[in-house]
């Protein structure tokens, strides 16, 4: 009897295609560890990445296993014309998979094979990988699911569309593969003999060297900045029941805090009063769902989660169902999808959600590059589930899920914007404008969910009322540039040149050109690298350079080698052209092949 075989990515796809096409009354039996048959399926599946690129040595025509080889023994740069894979089992319990996974593809029954990765490029390679390695000549389907819902995933069966329409993800995700390997292997080999440190091993990435040098720039601007103190003025003091903060515009030198006391106390005698006030009543406008990036940037800030956790608290529940595909640059949904919304509104309100519908301008289709934002499912966890989750992921659903019903909250948020120019001190000595916003909320809408008002609330005074105010000095001092935060240095690698545009219009343009370092899918595993490499620490919401990586990029300064962000951009920017079908893989991997012997050869005859 004919049968297909579904591959999935990892062992929760490989039961979550079982439960979808259990919908449609297949039975299933379970042969062996993991492995599922019917009558019409056999569903298996990876351990995610099964196979990494070989080691230089296992180049070696006498290559053998055990021994140790000496990096100084092999002449860089090694640019293999054919790369070649290995067999990367996590543990013993692993090794028997990629037997199970040739048995089947090759097995007589079955007649064509169905792709179950992830929906990205490197879901699509890692099945891809495991295909061409299990020798497979059957045709392949792709099964492209936005949710691991048994109803989304048996949608994708149904519709599953040949392999090849997806060859332009794969070849992005090979070129980068590739390309990464070409850089990653010679260079760290290279700097750590350069080094030559013992016991030190100085891994180095062409994502991961552009990343640390910028925060060793702004490590080296905080350093050489010469903090100078100075005196202000400042008032804290309530009027009608809210305080007021006034901050005088004047700076004066430390040598003159005789002339700071006198202006201080002149102000506070001859008091403050509104020159002009200004109240406008509008509609704030609704926030935007969920990017991976502006989710992560948000658990970072209120939950010092690093954006590698919150990369692994999403991945997991969206394989449980739960939610959309989060690795998604988008925070927008297609017009497709009011469906699929309309059904989880009616969801939330059987459960007793209120005042939400479906608001239109959250649906744009220019602004979905590859997946949309992030969104609860259907299968909203009940009781049971919620309290089986941990606390931060319990945490980071809760996030995702109140920003939903904000965006698709009925009721509009209201707030007065309140603008006072304060007139501080007399009219017929020493005074100043001091300009003061503020905000009243009026109608919650929204907020009722998610987010509170950026303004503090102030009195509501009208022209000519007086201000209380005790005007008291106060010593500051100049401050250098701050440590990149977690959100500070997403935004950087999102936007590397400082481009002033519309945020939207920008964010969509830099990943259709590739003018980004690293991506969305990428940056927390790039970042968590250097972590673990030893470069880089996170402090709560800060990341700060170690000696480790001051003394890497000292040393790559040293021997001339390029770690300026823009070989990090140009090569994305290669592999968004591989993927729009500009470029070829092999003439990107041609491209590293020459950056790498122009970045040592040049080096050496320094």
């Amino acid at each position: 009897m004919d049968r297909t075989l579904i591959l999935g990515q990892n062992p929760i796809f490989a039961r979550n295609a079982v439960a979808a096409l259990e919908i449609n009354g297949e039975i299933f039996k379970q042969e062996e560890k993991n492995v599922y048959i019917s009558e019409k399926y056999i569903v298996t599946s990876c351990y995610g990445h099964l196979y990494n690129l070989c080691d230089i040595e296992m180049y070696r025509p006498n290559y053998e296993k055990q021994k140790n080889y000496d990096w100084s023994e092999t002449e860089l740069p090694f640019c293999p014309k054919k790369l070649r894979f290995k067999f990367c089992p996590k543990d013993k319990s692993v090794i028997p998979w990629i037997k199970i996974i040739k048995k089947y593809v090759n097995d007589k029954s079955v007649t064509n094979i169905l792709h179950f990765g992830d929906a990205d490029r490197e879901g699509e390679i890692i099945v891809r990988i495991a295909l061409g390695m299990a020798e497979n000549k059957k045709p392949v389907y792709r099964i492209w699911a936005e949710t691991q819902l048994p109803t989304t995933i048996l949608e994708a069966i149904n519709g599953a569309k040949p392999d090849a329409l997806y060859d332009n993800i794969a070849s992005a995700g090979y070129t980068k593969m590739y390309c990464d390997w070409l850089y990653d292997i010679n260079l760290t080999r290279y700097l750590t003999l350069k080094i030559n440190k013992p016991n030190t091993v100085y891994r180095i990435g062409l994502a991961q060297i552009a990343i640390l040098n910028i925060i060793y720039n702004r490590e080296i601007e905080i350093i050489s900045f010469k903090p100078k103190k100075y005196y202000t003025l400042a008032s804290q003091k309530v009027s009608i029941n809210d305080e007021i903060e006034l901050n005088s515009k004047h700076k004066f030198k430390i040598s003159d805090k005789v002339r700071a006391e006198y202006l201080a106390a002149n102000y506070t005698h001859d008091g403050a009063k509104i020159k002009k006030c200004k109240y406008n009543k509008r509609t704030l406008d609704r926030p935007r769902l969920y990017s991976l990036t502006t989710l992560q940037n948000e658990m970072s800030e209120k939950h010092n989660f690093s954006p590698d956790y919150t990369l692994e608290l999403v991945h997991d529940l969206y394989e449980k169902g739960f939610i959309s595909y989060p690795c998604t640059p988008s925070e927008y949904l297609t017009k497709g999808q009011i469906p699929t919304v309309q059904n989880i509104i009616n969801i939330l309100i059987k459960i007793g959600f209120e005042n939400i519908s479906i608001q239109e301008n959250i649906f744009n289709d220019s602004k979905v590059e590859y997946h949309s934002a992030i969104i609860p499912t259907v299968r909203i966890p009940n009781e049971k589930e919620f309290n089986e989750m941990i606390e931060d992921m319990r945490i980071c659903y809760n996030r995702i899920l109140y920003r939903f019903l904000s965006v698709f909250c009925n009721d509009e948020c209201i707030i007065n914007d309140m603008q006072m120019e304060i007139l501080v001190g007399s009219e017929n000595r020493e005074n100043e404008i001091i300009n003061v916003k503020g905000q009243k909320l009026l109608q919650k809408g929204f907020l009722q969910y998610d987010g509170q008002l950026s303004e503090k609330q102030l009195p509501e005074l009208k022209e000519n009322d007086n201000v209380n105010v005790r005007f008291e000095l106060v010593q500051k001092e100049t401050n250098p540039p701050e440590r990149f935060t977690v959100k500070t240095l997403n935004q950087y690698l999102e936007n590397p040149y400082g481009n002033e545009m519309d945020y939207e219009q920008l964010r969509i343009k830099n990943i259709k050109d590739g003018n980004e370092i690293g991506t969305v899918e990428t940056r927390a595993n790039i970042i968590k690298m250097l972590i673990n490499w030893g470069y880089v620490i996170l402090d709560k919401t800060t990341y700060k350079i170690t000696d480790k990586g001051k003394e890497l990029i000292e040393a790559a300064i040293q021997f001339h080698i390029d770690i300026g962000k823009e070989k990090a951009i140009q090569m994305q920017q290669y592999i968004q052209s591989v993927y729009q079908g500009k470029k070829t893989t092999k003439e990107c991997v041609i491209y590293m092949r020459d950056e790498i012997y122009h970045t040592i050869n040049s080096t050496e005859s320094n």
